[in-house]
């Protein structure tokens, strides 16, 4: 299942797209490897030269959307949306 997640530089505002071809897990966006900021970076860059100088932590890149392709939420989607967004 393919997704879109909306990842927020709480540094500058800007909001970039990061699309991934697996199934959809709120808990690795929130407590799991993509809850921190090194591997959040690396999404929001696209894992460009600028992504790796990024520092761990929990502050400077957020969550503001995820949806499926179309632009649909699944369940769990929208409870992360609920809860974490």
């Amino acid at each position: 299942m393919v997704y879109i997640i909306h990842i927020k530089n709480n540094k500058t505002g800007e909001i970039r797209q990061s699309k991934h071809d697996y199934e959809f897990g709120e808990f690795m966006w929130v407590e799991g490897s993509y809850s921190c900021d090194c591997n959040r970076a690396l999404f929001f860059y696209a894992h460009d030269e600028e992504a790796y100088n990024q520092t761990c932590g929990e502050k400077d890149f957020s969550i503001t959307d995820v949806h499926l392709e179309d632009g649909s939420r699944d369940e769990e989607m929208e409870t992360f949306a609920r809860c974490w967004m």
